[in-house]
């Protein structure tokens, strides 16, 4: 079991992702711009890489404990809850589609990177691989 240190630089670390950056004072930095502009996104941020890295612990803590300390696998559900915390104070709506929505984004990211994480090794092969198909089928339609 992580401790509560272990979760808490997960998550701002998982904050830190959406800038490219794996540093837990970029994490600070993020929350803290975005709590400038909109605390309702901090909020949501904050809370949506909070559940992703309680969900993803669950499934990455045996093979890949320090990638999950660095807050790989939090960000998407961060960016998620930027854009939809705005909205959290308007209905309860927006409460259900918010949390449903990390929880299926988290359970998709694990899915994946169980499916996908066999072929190409890091996300960073696999944004290479589909940039170049992307480029090399640009060249071939013109």
């Amino acid at each position: 079991m992580a401790s509560i240190k272990d979760y808490f630089e997960a998550t701002f670390s998982g904050i830190a992702q959406i800038a490219f950056s794996d540093k837990i004072i970029s994490g600070y930095a993020v929350f803290l711009a975005v709590l400038a502009i909109s605390p309702m996104g901090a909020l949501g941020c904050f809370l949506g890489v909070l559940i992703s890295t309680f969900i993803s612990f669950n499934y990455y803590k045996v093979n890949y404990f320090s990638e999950w300390k660095k807050g790989y696998f939090g960000y998407s559900s961060g960016v998620l809850g930027i854009i939809l915390g705005s909205y959290l104070t308007h209905s309860l709506l927006y409460f259900i589609i918010f949390f449903s929505a990390v929880f299926f984004c988290s359970i998709l990211d694990v899915f994946l990177k169980k499916k996908i994480y066999k072929i190409f090794f890091t996300n960073f092969c696999t944004c290479s691989y589909f940039d170049k198909l992307a480029f090399v089928f640009n060249f071939k339609f013109k």
